[in-house]
């Protein structure tokens, strides 16, 4: 899941890989970044997007 500047939460879903994608987010805000996943624990991530982002790795603990 992530959630916006203004509150609005969005989610998505994992490709077999692990592979994910967010449509809508725009640089130039902070967005925080949950991960659920049953047997495991993440940390949300608060993340400043100045520009197009790929490469954001989540690993539980």
């Amino acid at each position: 899941m992530v959630t916006d500047p203004s509150g609005q939460i969005g989610s998505t879903g994992t490709n077999q890989f692990g592979y994910f994608n967010f449509e809508g987010i725009e640089a130039g805000g902070t967005y925080v970044f949950a991960v659920h996943a049953k047997g495991y624990s993440f940390s949300q991530r608060a993340l400043n997007i100045t520009d197009d982002k790929k490469g954001l790795v989540l690993t539980a603990k």
